[in-house]
């Protein structure tokens, strides 16, 4: 087996431990671009998203950096995957492509573009609920899990995406902050007062419940 050959196999056993997590975040940053009108419902897949994603962190795989762990480089490769598929669509909405319809090379295995489809995408239950809810809980667990989404797309971007990558995902604080180009105490400041954001929305919801 040649070198290139063997140097595709190390890469996807790399993104291999990933790719669950990965397109956890494609969903909600996707509907976050929905909730802002940036793209119509069902535009996009979170497949589409992380397709992408790999194909560029296999063309970067030998440039990237040393300050980043190889967890929040395939992060920073979601992120710009949705950046460029947004514009994409923006310019040309028939023209989206998703990773299954590409030719790969002669040279390239077959099976190396073949994942699987995803696992259940983590969604709010797995973030808030921490047991599964009785019968008569689950209409009102339902709604609390709408308002957090809500309550998430209302947030800034720098807020949302620092909840979302240093509490949500748990990336490490200091690559958070080269990922976002910030501060670790500013993007410290903007997770924590999005989690009390989501808190005191989820309380006030209870509390009225309640009455």
């Amino acid at each position: 087996m040649g070198p290139r050959r063997e140097e595709r196999k190390r890469f996807r056993r790399f993104i291999e431990d990933y790719l669950d997590e990965l397109y956890a975040y494609a969903d909600r940053e996707l509907d976050y671009l929905v909730a802002l009108g940036v793209l119509p419902e069902g535009a996009l897949s979170p497949q589409d998203v992380v397709d992408q994603a790999v194909l560029e962190a296999w063309e970067r795989w030998h440039e990237r950096p040393l300050h980043l762990s190889g967890r929040t480089w395939l992060y920073g490769a979601v992120r710009r995957a949705l950046a460029k598929l947004a514009r994409q669509y923006a310019r040309e909405p028939e023209h989206i492509v998703s990773l299954e319809a590409v030719v790969p090379d002669s040279d390239v295995d077959e099976q190396f573009w073949v994942y699987w489809e995803p696992d259940q995408v983590e969604t709010w239950e797995d973030v808030v609920a921490s047991e599964v809810p009785a019968a008569e809980e689950v209409v009102l667990n339902d709604m609390e899990i709408a308002l957090l989404e809500e309550t998430l797309k209302q947030l800034s971007p720098f807020q949302r995406e620092a909840f979302q990558l240093y509490l949500v995902h748990d990336l490490p604080l200091l690559e958070v902050a080269r990922l976002l180009h910030a501060s670790p105490q500013a993007v410290r400041k903007a997770a924590e007062e999005a989690r009390l954001r989501l808190h005191h929305a989820l309380q006030t919801f209870r509390q009225g419940g309640a009455s």
